[in-house]
């Protein structure tokens, strides 16, 4: 038996040993890895918060675990353990009081797996740091700050504490079950006084968690109500709320009641006490709600929630700052040939982009999704990719947006060259896992460029690596036993100075240094002067944010989501620089306080930078679902929708502004499937969004779209090759102008040498045309001379036009296509002067 003790013991020891090291060894690593980074800030709150958090979960847990197990003890005066020495058995008794070390270690144990819950060291520090939002909710008078920072550390209380009662309950009743205290007698339940009294204290104990559980509903009813589409109602503020109040304070008296009787053995008191608590818990919370609201006493039911939407309304413009969004007058936007702005809409999709080449025909793997930016040369697709070779070659290839040549273009990426060579595999992308060993360089104020000024200006001037020195045997053993990596313990003198490069991942670097912000879902290429720079817009956001709606954004629902800033990384020293927000809010305000050091004003980057700036896509798509549901100030309540036909996660079509600046506009439609405006999106030095509505509302959208695209059939159908494949309809881009409409859609086909611009569809408040190219659907000599020029084509072109159409109208009869028939007879029309 002892010699069972020992072994146990010295096998906990080095358990204890290697986690113990882990955590030493996984502590120095990240101080290391934050100094490297200037961020030594946000290591010591990182430090503190899990400290705090874990061990007084850690303390606390034990500490219930270890009085639980002292009381199960004391009901148990010793063990009999069977025992033999040779042929000789016998009976060995074991005290009680011999057992006080294996509690003390068992309570421990338990302690430390209560603790794994609490994962997240952030919400402590957002309860603890959080500043006010010095607004106040008109219910509870609560400040908004309550919400988003305290209550949700108070829930993730809750559920370690319900958690922990429930662990110990399980714990004690199989003890007792074994040791025969608690046993079932002729079909009756036998427990000493003991064992009854300790019983009562758990059973008190959860009723204490089920008053608190009263308290957090009636305020998460503010965050979730019970109207539809989870609004506050009427119902919710006058009864519901009260009822939660009320029940709290009620399973709290009776917590004391319970654990009174059942310590004087009045069970029946005790258990018709916990049976009026559930009853009345039952019938007050899930059935009063529903009588009270088909009732008369909380008012008539079409008018009651007026208010109470008005609010939501409210809130949710704030929460995802739609009053920021630009509203300029129609008129007061710069009037042009309508039909020419066609010239600046870029013609690829995502799709089509996916088909890309490179220049010598190599295998290339795409590592993202294309991100559209403003180049010298207008908009073009970034695509960063890396060749299936033996040697990976990185490279940016550059593929441009908008194309006014002949028919059949074909897509074909450019290479960027940085400096004289294509760039080489980054040290920091999207998708590292792995750690590199790297030359360690004292650190040189060597000045890098970016464009016309010095990258110091914008805190890239040191060229140096950001990693963790491996230049003592310390530094080497705490990398090793972190990472795994027992080639990190070796020491090459001849090698010169080391240092490892830790969390290569674009994602996973900048939110160890902003773990409180979320993250876009695109990461963006900027390449200026030989620097590869990854950009990541962040986002204040919360689940917790009151009386506003709620929607699916950056993969998680939320129901506050606002820009706070943008985070630059270096991809070849991985240094990590932040542009905040203008106007930041407290939420971000609270993230960046500890990362003065890292933030850059916007102002002081290039202008060929800030040019290539990605449009705030998540924010901007936040904004417009706010937009649609609720309006503004300036437009009033009316809501409007994004067509079903509009995909929702890719942000095209893309146009060039005119202005140096590049945007995506979405579509919207009202109650009648009439196109009433479109939302844009711009990127670069502005990057904002804006409502451009239409004076007049254009006819329903989707006959628009059906005709768009038989248009596009018709002409596709006389101009492509028989290689190509099949007619593959681009996504349609809507763009307004001075209050008008203009609509364009391309048309693709695929064969072996790429992707094909088949034809284009374009459209206005009183024209619709398709053709091969641009040129040819405006006429070369008629650019620019707006709606009128279209109509003064050539007598040959119109005589070429009307016998195409005129075969596309016998094919469409042949095959009973009489929609396709109809669209293309009013083209005839057009062609001819004569209006459908």
């Amino acid at each position: 038996m002892q010699g069972r003790l020992r072994l146990i013991g010295a096998a906990a020891a080095v358990a204890m040993t290697l986690l113990l090291g882990r955590a030493l060894s996984t502590l120095i690593v990240d101080r290391g890895w934050y100094a490297a980074l200037g961020a030594s800030g946000v290591w010591r709150e990182k430090v503190l918060a899990i400290t705090v958090l874990k061990g007084g979960a850690w303390l606390l847990g034990s500490a219930f675990v270890f009085a639980n197990l002292w009381a199960v003890r004391r009901a148990i005066l010793a063990i009999i353990v069977p025992a033999r020495v040779g042929d000789l058995e016998f009976a060995e008794v074991i005290p009680a009081r011999r057992f006080f070390p294996a509690m003390l270690l068992v309570a421990a144990i338990i302690g430390v797996v209560l603790t794994i819950p609490l994962d997240d060291w952030t919400v402590l520090s957002m309860a603890w740091r959080g500043e006010r939002f010095a607004e106040y909710e008109g219910y509870f008078n609560r400040d908004l700050g309550f919400y988003v920072y305290w209550l949700p550390f108070e829930t993730a209380a809750y559920t370690w504490a319900m958690v922990a009662i429930v662990v110990v309950t399980a714990l004690v009743t199989v003890l007792y079950t074994i040791t025969r205290h608690l046993r079932l007698e002729d079909r009756q339940l036998v427990a000493g006084t003991h064992v009854r009294r300790h019983l009562t204290a758990l059973g008190a104990l959860v009723l204490l968690l089920l008053a608190w559980s009263y308290r957090l509903d009636a305020y998460e009813l503010l965050l979730w109500g019970s109207g539809f589409d989870g609004l506050f109602t009427r119902v919710d503020h006058r009864f519901t709320t009260r009822v939660d109040l009320a029940l709290a304070v009620a399973t709290f008296a009776a917590a004391l009641i319970v654990f009174r009787a059942g310590w004087l053995g009045q069970v029946r008191a005790a258990f018709v006490t916990v049976t009026l608590v559930l009853v009345a818990a039952l019938v007050m919370r899930q059935a009063a709600p529903g009588i009270v609201e088909n009732g008369a006493y909380v008012g008539a039911t079409g008018t009651r929630d007026k208010d109470y939407e008005a609010t939501r309304a409210l809130f949710t413009r704030r929460a995802y700052h739609v009053e920021g969004m630009r509203f300029p007058e129609a008129d007061s936007v710069a009037a042009e040939p309508l039909v020419n702005a066609a010239r600046s809409v870029v013609l690829w999709d995502a799709a089509a982009l996916e088909q890309v080449r490179g220049a010598a025909d190599a295998p290339v793997t795409s590592l993202q999704a294309p991100v559209w930016q403003m180049g010298a040369n207008g908009p073009q697709a970034a695509l960063v990719t890396r060749s299936t070779s033996a040697t990976p070659i990185w490279d940016v290839r550059v593929v441009p947006g908008t194309l006014r040549d002949a028919r059949g273009a074909l897509l074909v990426a450019r290479h960027r060259e940085l400096g004289a060579a294509t760039l080489e595999e980054p040290l920091i992308a999207p998708g590292f896992t792995d750690h590199r060993v790297v030359q360690h360089a004292p650190p040189t104020s060597r000045v890098a460029t970016i464009g016309e000024r010095p990258a110091g200006v914008i805190g890239f001037a040191d060229r140096t690596v950001a990693a963790a020195p491996l230049n003592t045997f310390g530094a080497r053993l705490a990398h090793a036993w972190a990472t795994r990596d027992a080639s990190l313990l070796r020491d090459d003198p001849t090698a010169g100075a080391r240092a490892v490069v830790l969390h290569r991942d674009v994602r996973t670097r900048v939110r160890r240094l902003v773990p409180t912000l979320a993250q876009g879902q695109v990461i963006a290429p900027i390449v200026q002067d030989g620097l590869l720079l990854w950009t990541l817009d962040l986002y204040s956001a919360s689940a917790y944010y009151p009386l506003s709606m709620r929607f699916q954004l950056a993969g998680e629902p939320r129901s506050y989501f606002r820009y706070a800033a943008t985070a630059l990384v270096d991809a070849q020293t991985g240094r990590v620089r932040l542009l905040e927000a203008e106007s930041p809010d407290p939420i971000a305000r609270t993230a960046l306080k500890r990362l003065a050091g890292l933030i850059i004003p916007e102002s002081e980057l290039t202008a060929t930078v800030r040019e290539q700036l990605p449009i705030r896509a998540d924010g901007a798509f936040a904004q417009i679902r706010a937009f649609t549901r609720v309006g503004s100030r300036r437009t009033g309540n009316a809501s409007n929708f994004v067509p079903d036909s509009v995909p929702g996660a890719e942000p095209v079509p893309v146009v060039d502004n005119g202005d140096g600046t590049l945007g995506w506009t979405v579509p919207l439609v009202n109650s009648a499937d009439q196109l009433v405006g479109v939302v844009e999106a711009v990127g670069g030095p502005v990057r904002e969004t804006s409502w451009r509505p239409l004076r007049e509302p254009l006819p329903r959208w989707s006959i628009l779209t059906e005709r768009l695209g038989t248009e596009l059939d018709t002409v596709a159908a006389q101009v492509r090759r028989e290689s190509d494949g099949p007619v593959v309809l681009g996504t349609l881009r809507v763009l307004v102008r001075a209050g008008r409409p203009l609509l364009v859609r391309p048309a693709y086909t695929t064969d072996v040498s790429g992707m094909h611009l088949t034809a284009l569809a374009v459209a206005t408040d009183s024209l619709l045309w398709a053709g091969a190219t641009l040129d040819e659907l405006l006429g070369s000599s008629t650019a620019g001379a707006g709606p009128e020029g279209v109509r003064a084509r050539t007598a040959a072109g119109r005589e070429t036009e009307a016998r195409r159409l005129y075969d596309a109208m016998r094919a469409a009869l042949r095959e009973s296509d009489w929609l396709r028939f109809g669209a293309t007879f009013d083209s005839l029309g057009r062609v001819l002067d004569r209006r459908p």
